[in-house]
């Protein structure tokens, strides 16, 4: 069986990663304004939308990530049958997205170092930030300890960069 990858990228790239690498599913961490219409290849049931802006303390007017987006995370990413790759990408394909990445990957790798997962998503990606708000709500839901916030901790801020480089990992870490 050939090992699934997730993608990560940015709004403006998104359409060009589902036609170019047959995404099944979809998963969208953007504000509401900003949420886009479902390519016509991505099936039924299969693209997450989830509204929230990219802050990790309450800010007046925004959506900040809340523990109702990591439980929808979770099902989204249990339900996806890895027959084709995932897409999760946000407004850059910095924060937003790659801490969706990083939190899919401990739900798929329950028994892996969470710094294992967290330096493989940094060698991959030298420029994504994971949102602290996102990964430090997961790490309480998954119930890791502190282990989650710990290893993003550790992969830094990364290279500054105004939007992300479309990237892959694989499911199995």
């Amino acid at each position: 069986m050939t090992v699934q990858k997730i993608y990560c990228s940015s709004l403006e790239a998104m359409p060009g990663v589902v036609g170019q690498y047959g995404v099944s599913h979809l998963m969208t961490l953007i504000n509401d304004a900003m949420i886009p219409p479902t390519p016509v290849t991505i099936g039924v049931g299969h693209h997450l939308k989830l509204g929230m802006n990219d802050i990790a303390v309450p800010t007046a007017g925004l959506v900040i990530p809340d523990q109702q987006h990591i439980e929808q995370i979770e099902k989204f990413v249990l339900d996806w049958d890895q027959a084709s790759p995932m897409l999760v990408h946000c407004w850059a394909g910095i924060s937003r997205s790659s801490a969706a990445v990083f939190i899919s990957l401990c739900i798929l790798n329950p028994k892996q170092d969470e710094d294992v997962i967290g330096q493989t998503l940094r060698k991959i990606s030298p420029i994504s930030y994971p949102n602290r708000r996102l990964v430090q709500l997961a790490d309480q839901y998954l119930e890791r300890d502190g282990r989650m916030v710990e290893a993003v901790g550790r992969m830094g801020r990364g290279q500054l960069a105004p939007e992300g480089k479309v990237f892959a990992v694989p499911v199995v870490i």
